[in-house]
């Protein structure tokens, strides 16, 4: 009895049990009613319309490569190679991959971001530490920004090495295959793995962002249209300080360019989303062809 009661008590308070066949799903509300959010959406939405072009742009450039891909080894265990094609492919569409290849790509948004502010912090500390300890002025600021550019381009490398299947057979095939064949098939995976994504998960995740920001454009504005009232009203209450005015009116500005923006923002998203979805089909269809022409060769090359 006292378990049944912990039971409907805890479904009470979680807003009622689920029924059999319900499917949980994560509670998102759209931010379109955010100041901060609408301020950024209409640069937020011309950076993902063009990211869709440069997704598209991307993934030709990488699979228009797939064609000398074969002569580019020495002498390999065909199938062995065929093999490792087939799972570079698979891991660009792969859950655990495109979760690890979208984690590192958010950490090296990140980085390039505040690399400048990395740099002079990381190169500040090390210049200080060899002037305290050996009381030299030689220049070692630059050689550790350049170390911490290697290094975190490494890192992500092998993070992303470390969810791929492909990695894993290359790494057990390395003796078989020979160093150079080995670190050849590696960038050659690499470079299929993230044309799969693009392809088949990136440029659909794009499209998608475009269209939900594209609907959430009329409640946008009702957003800077209130926004800026209530920024009006606080510049014109006698209790706003001089310094607290400079701010806002900064802060007015910005939201105002936003206003000003939108429209056109909107309308070349609109003009985007036309014909996406056959632009995609087509960019898939490419793919297999290109990805087709390549396995083919190399099951010419099997002895």
């Amino acid at each position: 009895m006292k378990t049944t009661f912990a039971l409907v008590t805890v479904c009470v308070a979680l807003g009622g049990c689920a029924k059999k066949g319900d499917v949980l799903e994560p509670q998102m509300v759209s931010s379109s009613s955010l100041p901060g959010y609408a301020t950024r959406y209409p640069q937020e939405l011309s950076a993902a319309r063009e990211s869709l072009g440069q997704q598209e742009a991307a993934s030709e450039k990488l699979f228009g490569e797939f064609a000398t891909y074969p002569d580019q080894l020495s002498d390999p265990n065909w199938k062995t190679v065929g093999e490792i094609y087939e799972l570079a492919d698979t891991d660009g569409r792969s859950n655990s991959y495109v979760e690890r290849l979208e984690q590192d790509q958010s950490v090296m948004t990140f980085y390039s971001d505040e690399k400048g502010e990395l740099k002079k912090k990381v190169g500040g500390a090390a210049q200080y530490a060899l002037k305290e300890k050996q009381g030299c002025d030689a220049d070692v600021a630059s050689p550790a920004g350049a170390a911490l550019d290697k290094g975190m381009e490494k890192q992500l490398e092998d993070r992303l090495h470390d969810r791929s299947a492909a990695s894993a057979a290359i790494d057990h095939g390395e003796d078989a295959l020979g160093k150079k064949n080995a670190d050849t098939l590696q960038k050659q995976s690499d470079s299929i793995g993230l044309a799969s994504y693009l392809v088949h998960v990136a440029v659909y995740r794009t499209k998608q962002r475009v269209d939900k920001m594209i609907d959430e454009g009329s409640d946008v504005k009702k957003t800077l249209e209130r926004t800026v009232e209530d920024l009006n009203k606080l510049l014109t209450d006698p209790k706003t300080t001089e310094p607290k005015k400079k701010e806002l009116t900064k802060e007015l500005t910005t939201v105002q360019a936003s206003q000003a923006a939108i429209d056109s923002e909107m309308e070349q998203a609109k003009s985007v989303k036309t014909g996406a979805e056959e632009r995609i089909k087509k960019l898939a269809e490419a793919y297999d062809k290109a990805f087709g022409a390549l396995k083919d060769n190399v099951k010419q090359r099997v002895k």
